[in-house]
């Protein structure tokens, strides 16, 4: 295929080129763990080792990102995937804040295999061979973190860069050409966009680091299933629509919120209050669709205007096509009580600010 270099044509056309025998225009589930071996050049013969559907998500992701995409069953699948190749001795990790099973997951590693888990700091030593795991923005307060600053304090020591960047995948923001080696997605949450499929992502640079983390995932077994990533191809084709919709939106709600008198912070990259705002407005081409809110009433307001949304589907998870509000501290007791996210779906804004007002003030 041709160079593009535009994401949403990339979206459509980026997996042209993956075999397709019978010219499909729509790519068809393909549920077949094995093919026959007689007159076949596409490569295909055993699905733990290669699968139609699979080829076609992982070129598309990898179109979508500029770099090389390996799919796993989960984004914590994903992040395991990371931690077996790397086999870090070391790894740096904020103490707190983030995604909670982030440092459950490097716990594990921890006690089972011995490494040494290293508090993030800005003074922090870097040594050859660290695996430096990072996540911006930060769930569920939005703090940006600088991914080419950290990148560059990494490979100065031959140390790596891992980033989660399942709050602001592309369009909104592009670890990998900020520098990162290995760049994570949850893609149950934007990526799909409707919440129907649970899959991870990991995105490299190079496709010699891709082609060793697609021989370990077929080692290990870690195989996605062919509906899930059907699912996913399909979604991913709307995924720039879909996200340029949603962060308007949220450009727009997060001024009107920070005015509401029952709330006592408002967590979102654009704004100035933001940890990191300066980083954001020269590392992220959008702010994201997801802002936090905190009640000055704590956690009894919290939970209230949870009970009393009527548009706002109250549920975990985010980047979804409709909005959703989740009360992070019952799941993360690190979290402040009056916490609530929201993620901004493709609601109207009058709807969303009517619903957001009616539950703050009833």
């Amino acid at each position: 295929m041709d160079e593009i270099t535009d994401l949403q044509t990339l979206l459509v056309h980026g997996d042209d080129d993956v075999p397709n025998t019978l010219q499909h225009l729509t790519p068809p589930l393909s549920l077949t763990t094995c093919w026959r071996h007689e007159g076949r050049k596409d490569g295909f013969s055993y699905a733990r080792h290669n699968q139609p559907n699979r080829l076609q998500c992982e070129e598309l992701l990898g179109a979508m990102e500029g770099g090389h995409a390996v799919v796993y069953p989960a984004g914590m699948g994903a992040m395991f995937a990371t931690l077996f190749h790397t086999a870090a001795k070391r790894i740096v990790l904020r103490p707190a804040g983030g995604y909670y099973e982030t440092r459950v997951m490097c716990n594990m590693f921890k006690d089972k295999f011995g490494c040494t888990i290293v508090d993030m700091a800005d003074d922090v030593q870097l040594q050859k061979g660290d695996l430096v795991m990072l996540e911006t923005p930060i769930n569920p307060t939005c703090d940006v973190l600088d991914i080419q600053a950290w990148a560059e304090k990494a490979h100065e020591v031959g140390a790596e860069l891992f980033v989660d960047g399942s709050f602001c995948p592309p369009p909104m923001q592009y670890a990998l050409k900020l520098g990162a080696d290995y760049v994570m997605y949850s893609a149950c949450k934007h990526l799909s966009g409707t919440h129907d499929c649970q899959l991870g992502v990991l995105v490299v640079a190079t496709e010699e680091k891709k082609k060793t983390l697609l021989y370990e995932r077929t080692i290990t077994g870690s195989i996605p299933g062919a509906m899930q990533l059907w699912l996913l191809q399909r979604s991913l084709r709307t995924l720039e629509l879909r996200v340029k919709q949603q962060c308007q939106t949220t450009d727009q709600l997060v001024p009107w919120l920070v005015t509401l008198p029952q709330l006592e912070k408002v967590h979102h990259p654009s704004l100035e209050t933001c940890t990191g705002h300066e980083v954001a407005k020269r590392q992220m081409k959008m702010f994201g669709s997801v802002v936090s809110i905190e009640f000055r009433e704590g956690k009894d307001a919290a939970l209230s205007f949870l009970a009393k949304v009527k548009v706002i589907i109250p549920s975990t998870s985010f980047g979804g096509v409709a909005s959703q509000a989740d009360y992070r501290h019952s799941i993360d007791p690190t979290q402040p009580p009056g916490l609530v996210r929201l993620s901004v779906g493709l609601e109207s804004l009058e709807v969303l600010k009517g619903d957001i007002e009616q539950a703050v003030s009833s």
